[in-house]
């Protein structure tokens, strides 16, 4: 069960980081457009 809770728990800091990466370009884009 250990073995399948580690990619568990890369795959969230993985999408956790991948949201915040994307937070960053909403962001500029939306100041750039404006």
């Amino acid at each position: 069960m250990e073995e399948t809770f580690v990619p568990f728990q890369g795959i969230k800091n993985d999408l956790k980081g991948r949201l915040l990466c994307y937070r960053q370009d909403w962001t500029s884009g939306f100041t750039a457009g404006i």
